[in-house]
């Protein structure tokens, strides 16, 4: 009799007890993609969707499971939720009477129909359980969001939960510091002039280019009491160098002497010196010329002299004795006083001096010019 009188309060309850059956479920169910997910990212799995099938298990098999075993309503429960309305305990006193056939009962269990028939079932309001709902609204963001961390980990969109974790725990790495400084005429260029490099890690490639009339000598650095020199180069350092310590690096430069001077240097030189020769050479002819010219003018009056006291049969010269142009003379062995130097052992000569010239690579033109125009004034 009693199932009868309540049983349109009994739906109503029920469909409260499956609501909160559902949410408890659901908090199991986020809990378990939350965890799942979370081993997925810690241990880089790929079947990242192995989280939701365990959701979906979680919620199907723990709904039912709450239902029947806390949250399905029973007599006693749908009386004192009926009670509430206003009937005063009536409908708890005929469950607690409920198989009792005394006067009082039966009194008792009229009334409670007579009072219960006034209360309509839609006033049976449900209500969910306020602490189930508030505990699956905050499982619910974290579990989605870690879940879609497993899905980026998985598609390699963001580290392991291991990556993560070594990363963390992975002690500061050690920096050193490495400068280079130069010293002497000279620069350095390509990578910073002080670097910081990891325990371990190599210096960045530095080459050292000098200035004019400086050239490169060596690198060098110190290590401990240890002192360490490179100088099988000319111009750049490689960068294979391990840093385990804060390190001074020195690229040292020198001033090049005038034995030490490039291929441009040297034919400056020689070209200066043949000028010197030239100059030199050109002023000694002069001096002779002058020297033979004055003798010839002293011949030339003894031989007028002479002339004037020849007697009328002597034949007059005919231009051909010792100063004629077809006959070598005494200036022409001006070095020895015995070889003819003039003629075709000058012009051979000659000709040899203006292809080694020619030929030498090292000499400026513009001292090639300076020594052409010796070569022209001796000729003349």
């Amino acid at each position: 009799m009693l199932e009868e009188i309540t049983k349109k309060y009994y739906r109503q309850l029920a469909k409260e007890a499956w609501i909160n059956a559902i949410l408890a479920a659901l908090i199991v169910g986020f809990s378990a993609l939350f965890v799942t997910a979370l081993g997925i990212w810690m241990f880089a799995v790929k079947a990242f969707w192995i989280a939701f099938i365990v959701f979906a298990v979680a919620v199907a098999g723990c709904a039912p499971l709450f239902y029947f075993k806390k949250y399905r309503p029973s007599k006693k429960q749908v009386a004192k939720r009926v009670d509430a309305l206003g009937l005063e305990e009536r409908l708890l006193t005929m469950t607690e009477l409920e198989g009792d056939n005394s006067y009082i009962a039966v009194r008792q269990r009229e009334d409670a129909k007579k009072a219960i028939a006034s209360i309509q079932s839609q006033r049976l309001k449900i209500v969910a359980s306020l602490p189930l709902l508030i505990v699956s609204c905050i499982l619910l963001p974290c579990s989605l969001g870690m879940s879609a961390v497993a899905v980026a980990s998985a598609f390699d969109k963001v580290s392991s939960g291991k990556d993560f974790i070594e990363d963390a725990t992975k002690p500061e790495p050690i920096i050193y510091v490495v400068e280079f400084v130069e010293v002497g005429g000279g620069i350095l260029e390509g990578g910073e002039l002080t670097q910081f490099i990891e325990e371990g890690g190599t210096i960045e490639t530095m080459f050292a280019i000098p200035d004019d009339e400086w050239y490169f000598v060596e690198w060098s650095w110190t290590i401990g009491t240890e002192t360490y020199t490179l100088a099988e180069t000319d111009e750049f350092f490689v960068a294979d160098l391990k840093v385990e310590q804060d390190l001074v690096i020195t690229a040292t430069f020198a001033e090049m002497s005038d034995g030490e001077s490039g291929d441009s240097g040297d034919g400056e030189g020689e070209g200066e010196q043949q000028e010197s020769e030239a100059d030199s050479a050109e002023n000694e002819p002069q001096e002779g010329e002058g020297e033979q010219q004055e003798s010839e003018n002293q011949e030339g009056e003894e031989g007028d002299n002479d002339e004037e006291k020849q007697p009328d049969d002597t034949p007059p010269d005919d231009g051909q004795g010792d100063g004629a142009g077809g006959k070598p003379q005494d200036k022409d062995k001006i070095i020895d006083g015995e070889t003819d130097y003039g003629g075709e052992v000058y012009e051979e000569h000659l000709k040899d001096a203006q292809d080694e010239l020619e030929a030498n690579d090292e000499i400026p033109d513009g001292d090639k010019d300076i020594v052409e125009d010796y070569f022209d004034n001796i000729k003349k």
